[in-house]
């Protein structure tokens, strides 16, 4: 299994929505040990620490209490940081609009190419082909601030389209929705095995 998700965003994930179910009992070998049911990579502890240790540096985690034991805890900024990981915590059902940023940004701009690829991706777009991505939520408006910022805006062409020609292949390939459909097959049956 491809696993594309930073381990950063994997703990600002499991802190911040995953902790409040535990009842907010938290150590570095219960990540460990659910890292590895989940992504089927085993974390060693020092690396978690340090690794907690590096966000609450980045304001993007927090120190609480809770019934005087001190445990992380997510800030906004932690938050947002991870919103376009988590769709169904941002957007509304979706509008049947696709949302398509077409680039050729020239070598002498590789630097800020990258950036531009790599906030894409954050945002939960998908590469279609060389300098085009596509994505079903509303964030054309972020992309072309970011461009804006960077000084590239002018290599962007922003588009929204109801309809893609072999729309459903072209979706299921993209974001290859038959490896997630065995993700949450494999899922359910771990999840079965667990006792109440």
């Amino acid at each position: 299994m491809k696993n594309t998700i930073p381990l950063s965003q994997k703990i600002l994930i499991f802190i911040g929505y995953c902790l409040p179910e535990t009842d907010y009992k938290f150590s570095y070998s219960q990540i460990q040990k659910i890292f590895q049911d989940c992504y089927g990579i085993s974390y060693s502890i020092k690396t978690l620490r340090k690794e907690v240790s590096r966000l609450k540096k980045t304001d993007l985690l927090t120190t609480a209490y809770r019934y005087r034991q001190k445990i992380p805890a997510i800030t906004r900024e932690g938050r947002l940081k991870i919103l376009p990981r988590l769709p169904h915590k941002k957007f509304d059902p979706w509008d049947g609009v696709w949302r398509i940023v077409i680039f050729s940004i020239p070598e002498r701009e590789r630097k800020y190419r990258l950036i531009l690829q790599k906030k894409l991706a954050e945002l939960g777009f998908q590469k279609i082909q060389k300098g085009v991505y596509i994505s079903p939520h509303p964030l054309l408006k972020a992309i072309g601030r970011c461009a804006t910022e960077l000084g590239i805006r002018q290599y962007l062409t922003l588009i929204e389209a109801d309809k893609i020609d072999r729309e459903k292949t072209a979706i299921q390939k993209i974001w290859r929705l038959e490896e997630i459909n065995q993700q949450y097959k494999q899922f359910i049956r771990q999840a079965k095995k667990l006792k109440p």
